[in-house]
């Protein structure tokens, strides 16, 4: 996929395709904050700004990876990121991760408006029309936020973590 000149835009924010000039010491910062790291797998092996690099420069040259940086439209902060990994083409599908690490915005409704502009565009660019994701049981707030942005509890049989529940937005 090539998403190096996309730029998605709400009243708030834009997104765009991260790069390793991204790989700051205030995003290595979101990586090693308790309230963030228990929740975020990648959290483990992003301990430095080389392996943050690798990280990012790994995503942006995935076929089926949309990894995108969440920037603040009046301050050109980098607040937090948004990923859909793997996206399945073919069954119009995608597994989505999102990190809000700047703590300031947290609780802004920001994922609703996120969410709802970059999953408008993944259906008008590619016909994704589901979107799945994991979340600790325990991650509550998370949990309202998916729910008020449309997503609902996915039942499956082969859950191999219950601390894990699995939600699916469909459009």
């Amino acid at each position: 996929m090539n998403s190096r000149d996309i730029i998605i835009q709400t009243s708030r924010f834009f997104l765009r395709p991260l790069k390793v000039s991204d790989a700051t010491e205030k995003y290595l910062g979101w990586m090693k904050e308790d309230s963030i790291a228990k929740y975020i797998t990648a959290a483990a092996d992003t301990q430095s700004l080389a392996s943050l690099e690798a990280y990012i420069l790994e995503k942006s040259t995935k076929e089926d990876c949309l990894f995108l940086g969440i920037f603040d439209k009046d301050s050109d902060q980098h607040i937090g990121n948004i990923k859909y990994e793997p996206i399945c083409f073919t069954k119009k599908e995608a597994v989505m991760g999102v990190l809000l690490g700047d703590s300031c915005w947290r609780g802004k409704n920001v994922f609703n408006e996120i969410f709802l502009a970059s999953q408008q565009w993944l259906l008008d660019t590619y016909s994704i029309r589901s979107i799945m994701l994991g979340v600790d049981r325990s991650n509550t707030a998370a949990i309202r936020a998916y729910e008020k942005a449309g997503f609902s509890i996915y039942l499956d049989s082969d859950t191999d973590n219950s601390s894990a529940l699995k939600m699916v937005f469909r459009s």
